[in-house]
């Protein structure tokens, strides 16, 4: 036997009771740890439930300084409605903005992301990143519905900004009573955003909603205000814009009132960028990061009663799209830049640590060429997503632009290396009054005002191959060919290589006929083309000279150029469309007809740069005697091209055959409307005589010669 087994205890045995004291007392200690534990967890689970299931409201007043409202201690219009809400709310007194540009201020507002992450970084020409995730596409993914009401053309949904909402009410229909000669409206007064946005919450059975609404913070063509004004700068248009914007968030509030849903909604309340200082020549949305613009309010009410706070801890844009998935429990925020206060808002904490609020200005750099603004300084530009540039946008977005105070260049600058004496934007302010000037006038067709105010553009910057283009456009559209072409030849100048002078420039001699020329001119463009010409300026020329072929009926030589312009861009059907052309030329009209439906059924949904292909398939469609089909080419190629006369002229020959003289005399209005140039004079009072209404093209050669008075177009009116 072991002595393990032999060896006697050290002390007495413990008796039976006394073991039953020690597992009570077990028991018990157990018992207490277990209830505290529950209530620990319990407690934690509590704290992290979710506080909120909905309305979710996110109300953005664009654009607005903090400093104009009451409750930040400004001295601007009465807004009662604002002044409601932030009585119940906290209200941050340092929250800042990105850019000074509404579509990268939105896009970080929506996405938690600064505008070189998420790609935006202008309200012209740019989309956000085709991956990047919206507050709406998380939260749609919650089982939100997502909806929204925009009162901007700036915030379009062609700037990716409606991604993850279900509803996206971006709608500015024009007045009944608008005259024909009215353009289509580029903004929506607050009001009936906000009655768009009051139909759609009715609408609503369930609270658990996303709605953003964006309403108008300032007047598109503000009046400056009165000398001492002490409203902090705002005129009495701005001030009647603010006080619209309030009214509209009162009605939108009220609704959830109505609906019983305001107890239990999150509303936060911010703008897309705040405004110039007291006292400067603004230089504009996107030029400026002046603290005025890139400080704006932002104002949170939680679900609840809660007192009304001040928070001076400094929030970002890029933190509200966390605070809000923070709030819902919705994973992914370890993706975003911006981080969440949930905290300050809860009152537990004090927020995140204080850092860097950046903030740029890209307007300037990415449509003139000019220095880029960024905040910190020194801090660098940072660059976008795959390399993302600008894109030039098309004839109506640029005239929508130009109504809006902005100007969208026909030609993007350069691409190279950075040039130390870059103007910088923040002392242009005078050269771009005269840029928005020019381009509103241009807009407006008043050729003649905008030739001038971008010659006084180019007498400041003689290197702005973008305002020179644009006084060969507009001279061209005055029947002043030489003075088109000597513009053009200037932009080929300052950009050469590139072709985009020579390619405008032909286009004016084929339009005079002058045939020759323009061959000779496309020919030497390629010729000098160098290697970083992009692509679609060679397709393009040799597009162009497809096409001068193929009015002078040499196949061969149009279907060479036809291959060699595919062959540059193997998207464009030019091939397609020189056969097309051939056969319309040959007069073998159903074949041309058949290559044409070919032709737009392959391009459905993507625009070609095939130059009246509509036009042409109508041509073809009266010589067939399908003339209902061919009332439909010539408006498609109206509005395809609303500056070429021959849509106009056709589509007015051929009503008047079909003795439908109303519809003539529309068609005609509307060539005076969209091309009011002496060619289109001329045109007009040619249709006016054509359908029998003599005096009328009698009053129209009259009207002509007093606004074109001494312009060389005026020789194209008939006697």
């Amino acid at each position: 036997m072991s002595d393990r087994a032999t060896r006697r205890p050290d002390g007495p045995p413990a008796s039976a009771a006394g073991r039953r004291r020690t597992r009570v007392r077990v028991i018990v200690g157990l018992f207490v740890v277990a209830v505290v534990a529950s209530a620990l967890v319990g407690w934690q689970f509590a704290r992290e439930s979710t506080p909120v299931t909905g309305p979710i409201l996110l109300i953005s007043i664009d654009p607005l300084r903090a400093d104009r409202l009451s409750f930040y201690g400004g001295r601007g219009p009465a807004t009662p409605h604002l002044d409601r809400l932030a009585a119940g709310a906290t209200v941050f007194t340092r929250a800042y903005a990105h850019a000074a540009s509404s579509v990268p201020s939105h896009a970080s507002l929506l996405t938690g992301q600064l505008p070189f992450e998420h790609g935006a970084r202008d309200d012209v020409g740019f989309r956000i990143d085709d991956e990047t995730e919206t507050l709406a596409t998380r939260l749609s993914g919650r089982g939100f519905a997502t909806a929204a009401a925009i009162s901007t053309f700036l915030l379009r949904p062609q700037t990716g900004l409606d991604r993850g909402f279900t509803h996206y009410d971006a709608d500015r229909p024009r007045a009944a009573t608008a005259p024909l000669s009215t353009p289509a409206p580029v903004e929506r007064g607050s009001a009936a955003t906000a009655e768009a946005a009051v139909a759609w919450l009715d609408d609503q059975d369930s609270a658990r909603f996303f709605y953003a609404l964006q309403l108008n913070g300032a007047a598109t063509n503000p009046d400056p205000p009165p000398p001492g004004d002490a409203s902090r700068g705002l005129g009495n248009s701005d001030a009647v814009a603010l006080g619209a914007a309030d009214a509209a968030v009162g009605a939108v509030l009220d609704t959830l009132r109505r609906k019983g849903w305001y107890d239990d909604a999150l509303v936060v309340v911010t703008s897309g960028y705040g405004g110039p200082p007291d006292g400067d020549v603004d230089p504009g949305r996107g030029f400026t990061l002046a603290d005025p613009v890139r400080r704006v309010p932002l104002v949170v009410k939680m679900p609840g009663h809660a007192e009304p706070r001040r928070v001076a801890t400094p929030m970002q844009h890029i933190d509200v799209a966390p605070t809000v998935l923070d709030l819902v429990r919705a994973p992914g925020m370890s993706t975003l830049r911006g981080r969440s206060f949930r905290g300050v808002l809860e009152g537990d904490d004090d927020g995140p640590d204080e850092r860097p609020a950046y903030a740029e200005a890209m307007a300037g750099a990415l449509r003139f060429g000019w220095a880029e603004l960024v905040e910190p300084a020194g801090g660098g530009v940072r660059s976008s997503p795959a390399g993302v540039m600008p894109s030039v946008v098309d004839d109506a977005d640029r005239d929508a632009l130009a109504r809006l105070g902005e100007v969208a260049p026909t030609l993007l600058p350069l691409v190279g290396p950075v040039v130390a004496d870059r103007p910088d934007p923040r002392t242009m302010g005078a050269v771009l009054a005269d840029y928005r000037r020019a381009a509103r006038r241009d807009a407006d067709r008043r050729f003649v005002d905008a030739v001038g105010d971008y010659q006084r553009v180019v007498a400041v910057l003689p290197g702005d191959a973008n305002a020179w283009y644009r006084i060969g456009r507009a001279s061209a559209h005055l029947g002043r060919v030489e003075a088109a072409l000597a513009a053009f030849d200037r932009v080929d100048e300052l950009r050469p290589g590139l072709g985009d002078g020579a390619l405008a420039a032909a286009g004016v001699e084929i339009e005079a006929g002058a045939l020759d020329d323009a061959a000779t001119r496309l020919a030497t463009a390629l010729d000098t083309m160098g290697a970083t010409a992009p692509a679609r300026a060679r397709a393009a020329t040799h597009g162009l000279l497809a096409t001068v072929a193929a009015t002078r009926k040499r196949a061969d030589e149009a279907r060479a150029q036809a291959a060699l312009a595919e062959q540059a861009l193997p998207d464009a059907p030019y091939r397609s469309f020189i056969e097309a052309r051939l056969l319309y030329e040959l007069g073998q009209d159903d074949k041309a007809v058949a290559a044409f439906d070919a032709l737009a059924t392959a391009l459905e949904g993507r625009p070609a740069p095939l130059d009246g292909l509509d036009w042409y398939r109508g041509d073809a469609l009266v010589r067939l005697d399908r003339q209902p089909e061919a009332l439909e080419a010539f408006e498609r190629a109206i509005v395809a091209a609303p500056f070429d006369l021959r849509g106009y002229a056709s589509l007015t020959t051929l009503h008047h055959a079909l003795d439908r003289h109303d519809d003539a005399v529309d068609t005609i209005d509307r060539l005076l409307v969209a091309v009011p140039t002496p060619a289109g004079y001329a045109a007009a009072a040619r249709l006016w005589s054509l359908i029998g209404e003599r005096e009328l093209a009698t009053s129209v050669r009259a009207a002509a010669r007093e606004r074109f008075k001494n312009e060389p177009g005026l020789r194209l009116l008939p006697r």
